[in-house]
């Protein structure tokens, strides 16, 4: 996009906004922790999180149309030579061999996983495959590719093991000291509410999200936010609150 003389904002505000869609948008990892925490189906919040992850990123793509509308210059077209220079064909083309595989892969993770073909550790095996051939169709495999992909699956699975067992370890040990019920009594001793009692948790995993990554928040609070959740669903009519809260 700097090539192309977009604006430094727009262009680092895309990618910082669209990074935070990876962990939403399924296939994710972190649905599949929090389905583990929190006993649900894992298909299940895939399915809920479909919805609200299009409608963010649907936002975002809004806010780029008008902001390039109002400011040209922010997000300037293409020139007529540069138009051009690609006929609709090959625009057609491009478009289908950049959208068609990953959509067949997408496809085949979830698919899978709501069709109840496979658990989610067969469709990330699905996945695997898929993503193998694709690499294979594109003329991309490298034999250096593959040692560097299995490397760093190695790294990243390590480190997530690392932070559970951590954060495994300081939950036992702040439920076990009372430190669960100090926080159950603060949060209902605010007396805000339903909705306001879901925003202060929001609020808290906000303010955790600056020091703290991901898989150690879910480790940490679920096993707090959880019994106020449900506990909160009970103030409503709607049997399935609390699984709305989260």
């Amino acid at each position: 996009m700097l090539k192309y003389n977009y604006s430094k904002r727009l262009a680092s505000g895309a990618v910082c906004a669209g990074g935070t869609l990876g962990i939403l948008i399924p296939p994710s990892i972190m649905l599949v922790v929090m389905a583990d925490q929190s006993a649900l189906s894992v298909g299940k919040l895939f399915a809920g999180a479909i919805i609200p992850g299009l409608i963010l990123s649907g936002l975002y793509i809004g806010y780029i149309l008008i902001r390039c509308w109002v400011k040209p210059q922010d997000g300037p077209a293409l020139t007529e030579e540069e138009r051009a220079a690609v006929s609709s064909k090959q625009v057609a083309f491009m478009v289908l061999k950049s959208m068609v595989p990953p959509i067949i892969l997408i496809l085949g993770v979830l698919g899978s996983i709501f069709a109840g073909i496979a658990t989610p550790t067969e469709a990330a095996g699905v996945g695997a495959v898929l993503a193998f051939a694709m690499t294979l169709a594109y003329g991309k495999f490298t034999w250096r590719g593959l040692y560097t992909a299995v490397a760093n699956t190695a790294k990243t699975t390590s480190m997530v093991i690392i932070i559970l067992v951590g954060a495994s370890c300081f939950a036992g040990v702040f439920m076990g000291s009372g430190g669960g019920e100090v926080v159950k009594e603060f949060i209902y001793g605010i007396g805000l509410g339903k909705w306001g009692t879901f925003i202060v948790m929001m609020i808290i995993l906000f303010l955790l999200g600056m020091f703290i990554d991901w898989i150690g928040i879910i480790m940490i609070t679920f096993p707090l936010f959880l019994p106020i959740a449900q506990k909160s669903g009970s103030w409503s009519s709607s049997p399935s609150c609390s699984r709305i809260l989260f």
